[in-house]
């Protein structure tokens, strides 16, 4: 119920040069993420952002909403890291998904950040 304190944690699997973790997020997280990538990309014709699940205003999430939301985090988690650019360059993304700064950016090969495997909620 609305006030209740009670809220979904999504669990996303990344990896990252080899090496695999998981990162907890409310959806209130992603919608930080989704404003800070339309304020720095949106007009750069070469990235595709994707489009956000709405916010449910009302009331619990059904189990239905719940499974719904979380296939359309996992769709719009996956677009973003089907861009290099964002990949590359969107600190914000690096810093949502907790992936390490490079060691050295002008040397070696850039990392890989998988899709995630899955998103999972946890209620």
């Amino acid at each position: 119920c609305l006030g209740s304190g009670e809220h979904t944690v999504y669990v996303l699997q990344v990896t990252c040069n080899a090496r695999r973790w998981s990162v907890e997020r409310r959806y209130s997280e992603f919608d930080i993420l989704d404003r800070e990538l339309q304020r720095v990309w949106a007009a750069d014709p070469s990235v595709s952002l994707g489009e956000l699940p709405s916010k449910v205003w009302v009331g619990k999430l059904t189990k239905e909403t719940q499974a719904r939301r979380k296939d359309e985090l996992e769709q719009y988690v996956n677009n973003l890291l089907s861009n290099p650019r964002l990949v590359l360059e969107s600190a914000e993304l690096r810093a949502f998904l907790e992936v390490p700064p490079p060691d050295d950016p002008g040397q070696g090969p850039p990392p890989v950040i998988s899709r995630p495997y899955s998103v999972s909620s946890v209620d």
